[in-house]
């Protein structure tokens, strides 16, 4: 099988290490393991090296997390291997992942006699001696690490002896890994891909990776076919034998959402550069400098999913790609190949068997055709369903907890179609057998959330009464959705084209009589000459596409059921391009999530009802005030009037006891903030940055974990921040009129105080030290051997007086949460701070939400501490100081920069 349902926007590739090295340093590091290393890097070997941990007697959590997480393991033994006992921890590690879970582990015999290994002969011998004097009352651990190190040297590997010199045996090495991850990727991403070997081997063979010109491949064929599954396994089957690789899914989607044309150009050639820095918005690859690069490199571009030939000419310029370089584009559409593509492979359908195995393993979770009740009325589903693997994969799915009489009546159904069209009625059988509901639901996300996350989508949903608990379960359960990694919900195209199919069905003529509209053009008409019906339960109208709309002060007045109402501006154009000429009169009062960018009116209707609101977001709005009086808001979760620049006044919220964030960024006549605030028990975050004629501390609950106050006008902080016991970060930057902090020391939660461009810049209060007594500053230690002697060499015993000798600006604190290679600046503790060197080391991180701390949520996986900050960002962001091709004038920009690091919280 081709798909078991993969959607033409699926993530690639997965995020696992596919080697880990385990070496000991002081032989190898900077020689034999150095070079491995980057020649599994310029391979897009994803390579877990461990050359920066501080070594202790315990072996690290990240290391052995990383060691479960990789495909192969190698090994490389040299003379002092034996000596650490860590690297014997690692060993023993990879002996039980080779054990149980079936981890490929190559052993290197670097400069040692293979036998010497095994029988722990030689130097070897003298290191265990050692060992079992260090660890007298742990001998079974000494055993434990000689059974591990006979078992691992007793596999075949490599000899530094016997293949030579030092550069074969690498290359050599790094080839052997390249054909075992081929062979790991048909045993491990396979599953549920019924007769896929073969069509990865025909696409193969067309592509010809032996031949030395640029050569561009077609797949093509229906939809739901599996052309993104196939482009997908081919692409990280031979990704490793390009120099640059880029997979730009679902081009389609894309090109038709409005993004820019040039995003998605630079986003391929930043990819292909390896160059993060290329323009967003300008097509740069017109400098001669840029295609020279590209013309001498091999690279591998797959454009998933194209529909159109301006697309093509766009995006690609075969003349930019280097001798060797293999451009793949799949398509519905043959005839966009017949002018560009060398050759075209044609995504057969399954054949009967293949597709009796899928229908199987989705409806009975088996692939094997054992004989069953259903064994028959299994046939008949799988020539229902055309070889098409969404459409078995679907009605898989939906048969597969179904009674044998309701198999007979809908088989019977489909029976009645045309062949032409039985794969969109496969898909149709299963909406129709969800309830209202579900189908609801899935109408939803087909026209207006598909690409949203799970939380956000039951969100806005979760107040209607229709809509069960448990429907987006179903849904996936159904196969009509997929959840992708990071939450997301994402539904292949042929079943959102089947829900757009539905709407269009409820009225064909006359949009405003379907439950949904999403398309601009029909959304223009509707509201331009006031066609709308109460039939009409969601808008979604990217302003982007549309010329200038003036709205009719009753537009909305027809339009009882509207639940879903959503106006914005996808390019950001910045013009307002809806309008009235009169105050709006009515909004309809069922509106569960009102999304109105540039709102051009001064409030809201006075006639509307808020009480099934769950979100009101209206940023960059003309709004004054939203309403006067008290509104039922039982069910508002969240509000954002961000960057309104003319609000006065906060609308009556005290009613709104399931509020969990308020953002009035930007809102610069905002003057004060009601008192209830602090009775909204559920409130959570508060932004007010640059609420600039705001001059008293908010008044909030004491629940409150995010308080972001950056560029206001107030002057104290009072006493009673105290009592905020789950506070865990603190934004006061550049309150320039800050006077007084007191002592805010005793929130057990905090993680971080934000205090740069304030009074307390150069001198940071004397409680700060206490606080970082509750994050443990030992441990915090261990995590910066690199900087280890500056620190004690220049007596900084607490974090107050190394703030005080560095002008520390901000303080972040906090716990770790994942683990990636940064690059940063090593500095000198002394001096004018001039920097020192480029260096690399491991941090945790997770990323924050906001831009507001730019550097911290973009760049950093730790608080950063510098000064002056425009400086900072402005030559570290923009030239990549660990590339060396920096130029020395940004160093001398920096050489007045301070910096120390924090670890960074989880900020929401």
């Amino acid at each position: 099988m081709l798909s078991a349902g993969a959607s033409s926007s699926s993530s690639f590739p997965l995020d696992k290490y596919e080697v880990f090295l385990s070496f000991r340093g002081s032989d190898t590091r900077d020689n034999f393991t150095s070079h491995l290393h980057a020649a599994l890097s310029r391979k897009k070997i994803k390579t877990f090296i461990d050359d920066k941990f501080e070594r202790g007697e315990q072996i690290s959590s990240t290391l052995l997390k990383a060691i479960d997480e990789s495909k192969i393991s190698v090994i490389i033994f040299s003379k002092n291997y034996a000596s650490s006992s860590w690297c014997l921890e690692e060993l023993v590690h990879i002996h039980h992942c080779k054990e149980k879970a079936g981890q490929i582990v190559v052993p290197v015999f670097y400069h040692v006699d293979p036998s010497d290994v095994r029988k722990q002969h030689g130097v070897f011998a003298a290191a265990f001696a050692e060992l079992e004097e260090c660890f007298k009352d742990k001998m079974y651990k000494v055993q434990e690490w000689r059974l591990a190190m006979t078992a691992i040297a007793n596999l075949s590997g490599w000899d530094s002896s016997v293949t030579r010199p030092e550069s074969q045996l690498v290359e050599k090495i790094v080839e052997d890994i390249l054909e075992k991850l081929k062979r790991i990727s048909y045993g491990v991403d396979l599953k549920g891909l019924f007769g896929i070997e073969k069509r990865i081997e025909s696409t193969e063979l067309l592509l010809r990776i032996d031949v030395h010109d640029v050569r561009i491949i077609g797949i093509w064929g229906m939809g739901g076919i599996g052309k993104t599954t196939l482009a997908n396994l081919v692409f990280m089957r031979l990704s490793s034998q390009f120099e640059s690789c880029c997979f730009l899914e679902n081009v389609r989607e894309k090109w038709k959402k409005g993004r820019k044309k040039y995003h998605l150009h630079n986003k391929i050639y930043r990819a292909l550069l390896e160059e993060e820095n290329l323009n967003k918005d300008t097509q740069l690859i017109r400098s001669d400098y840029v295609q020279d690069r590209l013309r001498r490199k091999r690279m591998l571009l797959v454009l998933d999913n194209v529909d159109d030939q301006e697309q093509l000419d766009f995006l690609i310029d075969p003349n930019l790609f280097g001798p060797g370089s293999r451009i793949i584009i799949t398509t519905r559409d043959v005839r966009l190949l017949n002018n560009s593509a060398n050759d075209t492979y044609k995504v057969e359908r399954l054949n009967f068997d293949e597709a009796l195995q899928l229908f199987h393993f989705h409806a009975f979770k088996r692939s094997s055709l054992t004989r069953d009740p259903c064994t028959k009325l299994s046939g008949r589903a799988v020539s229902c369903a055309a070889g098409n693997p969404l459409a078995l994969k679907v009605l898989g799915s939906h048969f597969g907890n179904k009674k044998k009489e309701k198999w007979e009546r809908a088989l019977n159904e489909l029976k009645k179609f045309p062949y032409n069209e039985q794969v969109h009625n496969v898909l149709m059988t299963s909406y129709d057998g969800l309830d209202e509901g579900q189908k609801s639901m899935f109408l939803d996300i087909a026209c207006f959330f598909k690409g949203k996350t799970k939380d956000y989508v039951e969100r806005i949903l979760s107040c209607c009464d229709i809509f069960g608990d448990t429907d987006i379960d179903d849904l996936i359960d159904k196969s009509l959705i997929t959840i992708r990694k990071n939450n997301k919900i994402e539904m292949h195209d042929m079943v959102q084209e089947m829900g757009w199919k539905i709407i269009h069905q409820q009225c064909k003529y006359k949009p405003g009589k379907r439950s949904r509209l999403w398309d601009a053009q029909e959304i223009y008409h509707v509201l331009k000459n006031n066609k709308a019906t109460a039939a009409i339960e969601g808008i979604c109208l990217d302003v982007s596409d549309i010329r200038e709309l003036h709205l009719s002060p009753f537009v909305f007045e027809k339009m009882d059921n509207l639940r879903l109402l959503m106006i914005f501006d996808s390019k950001v154009t910045k013009k307002r391009k809806v309008s009235f000429d009169e105050d709006l009169q009515t909004l309809p009062g069922n509106l569960n999530c009102l999304h109105w960018e540039e709102y051009p009116l001064k409030s809201l209707p006075t006639n509307f009802t808020a009480e099934n609101l769950v979100e009101l977001c209206m940023p960059h709005s003309q709004l004054e005030k939203l309403w006067s009086g008290v509104q039922c808001l039982e069910n508002l979760k969240k509000i954002d009037l961000s960057y309104s620049k003319r609000l006065i006044e906060v609308p009556d919220l005290s009613q709104a006891r399931k509020l969990e964030t308020i953002y009035l960024e930007e809102c610069e006549s905002l003057c004060q903030v009601p008192t209830y605030f602090e009775n909204l028990d559920q409130l959570i975050t508060l932004f007010l940055v640059g609420c600039s004629s705001l001059s008293e501390f908010p008044q909030v609950p004491k629940n409150i974990r995010c308080l972001v106050l950056c560029r206001t006008a107030i002057a104290r902080v009072p006493p009673s921040i105290e009592s905020l016991s789950y506070l865990e970060i603190l934004c006061l930057r550049y309150c320039t009129r800050l006077e007084r902090l007191p002592n805010i020391s005793k929130p057990k939660r905090l993680k971080a105080i934000e205090l740069e461009g304030t009074v307390f810049e150069k001198e940071l209060p004397h409680w700060i030290d206490d606080v970082m007594q509750q994050h443990q500053p030992t441990a915090l230690r261990e995590y910066f051997n690199p900087f280890r002697s500056e620190w004690e060499a220049n007596n900084f015993s607490s974090l107050k007086s190394l703030a005080s000798s560095k002008g520390m600006y901000s303080c972040f604190l906090g716990q770790a949460h994942r683990m990636v290679r940064f690059e940063f600046l090593k500095t000198h503790y002394s001096g004018d701070y001039k920097i020192d060197r480029g260096d690399q080391f491991v941090f945790d991180y997770k990323y924050g939400r906001r831009d507001e701390f730019d550097f911290v949520y973009k760049y950093g996986p730790w608080g950063v501490v510098f000064c002056p900050k425009s400086q900072f960002s402005s030559y570290f962001f923009d030239t990549k100081l660990h590339d060396k091709r920096s130029s020395s004038k940004a160093y001398t920009k920096l050489s007045k920069v301070g910096i120390f690091f924090f670890p960074l919280p989880y900020y929401l």
